[in-house]
């Protein structure tokens, strides 16, 4: 085994943004179509913002139902390193050289990817605050500096840590 590739799960969060935002393009439709002298609200502007919360919410449910039916990879672990694309707030790609150790634990109920990084400091110091308080946070927390939450992937706890075992840290 040379690489492992994990793909996101797609489902859930995806599938109840889609309802909600179907909700709002009904409301929408009702509003576009309503002349009740109830609203003392100029009829146009109704309409103007009828049309515009129909679109907003028709370009939502595109993206969520194109983001469920994608095959994206969430995490792939190779000889060069680990490449997390978890979340929106992932860390990225890790080189090799950088980690000092990798391993999968579980924490409070949760699988976890723990990686240790070699210069700590250039990561604290690093020009996105974000990522900084969130190491700071994991240092200070966990004692590891990156944690990958494998909920989000579609790989068992065992598969996790047997592509970390052989794959990765065999090399280091």
């Amino acid at each position: 085994m040379n690489e492992a590739r994990f793909e996101l799960k797609n489902g859930k969060l995806y599938v109840l943004a889609a309802v909600f935002t179907i909700f709002f393009i009904i409301g929408g439709w009702v509003l576009l179509h309503s002349d009740s002298p109830a609203l003392n609200i100029n009829p146009i502007v109704v309409k103007i913002s009828s049309i515009a919360s129909l679109l907003f919410f028709a370009a939502i449910v595109y993206l969520c139902i194109k983001t469920a039916l994608s095959k994206r990879m969430g995490l792939i672990i190779n000889k060069n390193g680990i490449t997390d694309k978890s979340s929106p707030l992932s860390f990225g790609f890790i080189s090799k050289k950088s980690i000092k150790e990798a391993r999968v634990e579980k924490l409070e109920g949760e699988s976890y990817l723990m990686i240790e990084l070699v210069d700590r400091e250039k990561y604290l110091n690093s020009e996105n605050d974000y990522i900084a308080r969130l190491l700071r946070e994991n240092i200070k927390n966990y004692g590891c500096e990156v944690m990958i939450p494998l909920s989000n992937l579609k790989c068992s706890f065992q598969e996790a840590k047997e592509a970390v075992n052989t794959i990765f840290n065999k090399e280091l």
